[in-house]
């Protein structure tokens, strides 16, 4: 039996459907009449596959019929798309063999199917296609070239009125003769939501003219090449006339594709997140005179801040989408309901795709003097100016949502960590630390508890090579995502980059086991200790 859903035929695979499976010696490299796919090794996908042109890549396991059944259609893809322009690289990828690069690409099942264009990831929709249709690989053939033939050229005046009509963002490249233009066509390949047009010389002029007479732009690119966006939102149009560099006309693009100011609401905040510009979160009372002020100097200086990044207005006294932003950020809300706060949130990413709040890629960052607000100071528009230009020149360092670091007494069995000492405590190269994440409402954290607290006083003496850490994983925001509670895991001695989890049963003697097994330095039985006088106060104990 082949389900047609990719996750339930995974399923299917889990639980030991199928077991005729042939020999995966069918997928070695494949020379085909035009195309040739590649075996890819984790080293050879991360340093040569992504980083210029286009590549496509499908991840399969050795054991997946599906993969199989899926193999021929991706191969005439692969024929198909041989004389491809630009040219396509083509490869796969062993999953079972290379587990972290199925971690690091966010691969849900196999075979998935990514297509890398300058280091961005695009994911087939295989879940909507069928192999049992004649028509998959002309599906797969269609998708890329929905990601790759982006350019329209157009040779009248009536083709670009017929763009403008049907496209809600339209970016013109405008082009002497005979210019190549490539920088342009780059960015045609990273945003599947703006429609991308090109005039070249005579046309170019004639573009230009008809858009000024008609008033869709107010003044004249003054040299080509130049790029004109036309959209729906806060001015209608933009010109760039900058560095023909495609990283610099995609920032351009980017920082135009949504309203410069938007009011934070549920709807917009995945749109904000994905939008791949930093945005500027203002968290005010909009009914107070304070709150006022600080929206009014915003809104009066963010046209000087076009392209550095967006702004969103967030009411304090709104619901839960605002309460699980302020618990992102780390903002009391009830200190945001008596004075305006300032925040940039920022996420690199380009893809139109649903991103979690709690991605680590996500990154934040508060002003230089957090002191203003208990200061009162009012969020003025050279507060504004200074925080986005800080941002923008680096000198501002992203913070982690963090408790309090609590005050220790050097006697603790079980240390407590938050997220601002984590890297000092857990990640210290000299000791092995052992890591209980834990949730405050979990029931079975409260019985581990006393467990875990009696294990750390007996280990107490070895704590120059020991630790016992908690953390509350709901509290803080830490370097892996946290779904189960507890979770237990051991960072060893010099090899914190590959901790061990815990799975055994939760006592006492299981723990230390477990620490005799993978820890870097020896569980030593506790040794007897002496007063001055010679005098037994502490007596030995095995471990």
């Amino acid at each position: 039996m082949i389900t047609s859903s990719p996750i339930l035929f995974f399923l299917y695979l889990l639980l030991g459907g199928e077991h005729n499976v042939r020999a995966w010696s069918l997928w070695g490299d494949s020379t085909g009449g035009k195309g040739t796919i590649r075996q890819l090794s984790e080293l050879e996908l991360d340093d040569d596959i992504p980083k210029s042109g286009v590549s496509m890549v499908m991840f399969y396991a050795p054991n997946c019929p599906y993969c199989q059944r899926f193999k021929p259609f991706f191969e005439n893809a692969v024929e198909k798309l041989a004389m491809h322009e630009p040219p396509i690289r083509f490869g796969m990828l062993d999953g079972m063999q290379y587990p972290n690069a199925i971690v690091k690409h966010g691969v849900p099942y196999y075979p998935t199917v990514k297509l890398f264009i300058d280091n961005q990831e695009y994911q087939l929709p295989l879940s909507e296609m069928d192999v049992s249709d004649p028509k998959c690989a002309a599906k797969v053939v269609n998708w890329v070239n929905r990601h790759t033939d982006r350019e329209h050229v157009m040779e009248t005046t009536g083709d670009l009125d017929k763009f403008i009509e049907n496209n809600p963002f339209l970016a013109i490249g405008l082009f002497d003769d005979r210019f190549d233009g490539e920088f342009f066509k780059h960015s045609t390949r990273h945003f599947e939501d703006v429609f991308f047009a090109t005039a070249y010389g005579r046309v170019a002029k004639e573009i230009v003219d008809h858009l000024y007479d008609r008033r869709k732009i107010s003044s004249k690119p003054s040299r080509f090449p130049a790029i004109i966006l036309l959209y729906h939102h806060d001015d209608h149009n933009a010109i760039y006339e900058g560095e023909l560099d495609f990283h610099k006309v995609d920032r351009f693009i980017l920082s135009r594709r949504v309203p410069m100011i938007t009011e934070y609401t549920p709807e917009g905040a995945e749109t904000l997140l994905s939008s791949g510009m930093p945005v500027l979160y203002l968290i005010r009372d909009k009914e107070s005179q304070e709150g006022k002020e600080a929206e009014a100097n915003m809104r009066e200086v963010a046209k000087e801040l076009v392209g550095s990044v967006l702004f969103s207005v967030c009411d304090a006294a709104g619901g839960h989408h605002i309460e699980s932003l302020m618990n992102e950020l780390g903002v009391d809300l009830r200190d945001a309901q008596q004075t305006s706060t300032a925040r940039i949130l920022y996420h690199p990413a380009r893809e139109s795709r649903h991103v979690s709040f709690f991605d680590e890629s996500v990154r934040k960052f508060k002003p230089r003097q957090e002191d203003v607000y208990s200061a009162g100071r009012k969020l003025d528009k050279d507060f504004y100016r200074t925080f986005v230009r800080e941002f923008d020149d680096g000198s501002l360092r992203p913070y982690k949502r963090s408790e309090p670091i609590p005050e220790y007494w050097g006697n603790e069995g079980v240390m407590q960590v938050v997220a601002e000492n984590f890297d000092d405590v857990v990640m210290n190269d000299a000791q092995d630390v052992l890591v209980n994440y834990f949730a405050p409402w979990c029931g079975h954290c409260r019985q581990l508890s006393g467990i875990y607290s009696a294990l750390g006083e007996k280990v107490k003496h070895l704590k120059s090579t020991l630790r016992i850490v908690k953390v509350d994983a709901t509290q803080n925001e830490l370097p892996l995502r946290v779904d189960a509670f507890p979770t237990i895991m051991l960072y060893p001695a010099g090899r914190k980059q590959s901790p061990v989890y815990f799975h055994g049963r939760r006592t006492v003697d299981h723990f230390i086991q477990f620490l005799k097994d993978n820890a870097v330095h020896e569980i030593r039985d506790k040794p007897a200790v002496y007063d001055a006088y010679g005098n037994m106060v502490e007596s030995p104990e095995e471990l």
